[in-house]
C-alpha cells in the first residue's frame, strides 16, 4: 500500500464512502528498523554499566525508554486511524483525537524530525477548548500527523483533502 497513486487514494475514498470506515495502521517494518538501530545504543550502555562507567546509566535509560515504548507498539495495534465521510480519528498510545474533514483547511506532506509526516492547518472555524485554542494559537493552527499509516505522506494528505472537498461540498466523489 505504500506505492499509491491517485488511482488508489481514490479507491480509498470509494472505500471509506462504500463501508462508512476505513482503519489504517502502520507498517511493523518501520518500528523494527528504529529498533534494530537502538538496541546496539542500548547494549554499549549495558557493557559500560559493567565496566562501572557512569555514562553507561544514562544510555540504558535513554535509549530503554525509546525501547520500551517501540517495543509497546510493535506488540500491540496502536497506533492506528480511522477515517469515515465526516472526519477522522487517530490513536495513539496513550491518547486519541479526533476532527472533521471541515475543521481544516490543508494538509500537506512536509518533513518532520525523523521522516515525512502529514501537517495539517486547522480553520479558524474549528470548534475546541479552551486549551485547545490556546496550543493553537501557540502553533499558529498548525499540527503533525507524524504517524502517515501505511501510506506516502504526499498520498495521505492528498487523501485527507480530497475527503475535505467531498465534506464541505465543493467536490463529489464522482468529480474526484
Amino acid at each position: 500500500m505504500s506505492n499509491m497513486g491517485s488511482a488508489d487514494v481514490d479507491a480509498l475514498i470509494e472505500e471509506i464512502m462504500r463501508n462508512g470506515e476505513v482503519t489504517l495502521r502502520p507498517k511493523k517494518l518501520k518500528y523494527f528498523i528504529i529498533l534494530f538501530i537502538i538496541l546496539p545504543f542500548l547494549i554499549f550502555g549495558i557493557v559500560l554499566i559493567l565496566d562501572g562507567e557512569l555514562l553507561g546509566w544514562a544510555l540504558v535509560i535513554f535509549f530503554g525508554i525509546f525501547a520500551f515504548f517501540d517495543g509497546i507498539v510493535l506488540c500491540s495495534s496502536y497506533p492506528y486511524a480511522v477515517l469515515t465521510p465526516e472526519g477522522y480519528t487517530v490513536y495513539g498510545l496513550l491518547r486519541s483525537g479526533s476532527a472533521k474533514w471541515t475543521d481544516f483547511e490543508d494538509a500537506r506532506a512536509r518533513w518532520n524530525y525523523i521522516g515525512r509526516a502529514v501537517m495539517v492547518k486547522y480553520s479558524e472555524s474549528c470548534k475546541s477548548s479552551t486549551l485547545g485554542k490556546t496550543v493553537r494559537a501557540i502553533s499558529f493552527d498548525l499540527a503533525i500527523i507524524p504517524e502517515t499509516f501505511g501510506l506516502k505522506a504526499e498520498d495521505f494528505a492528498e487523501l485527507m483533502n480530497k475527503m475535505r472537498e467531498i465534506a464541505i461540498g465543493s467536490a463529489t466523489f464522482d468529480s474526484i
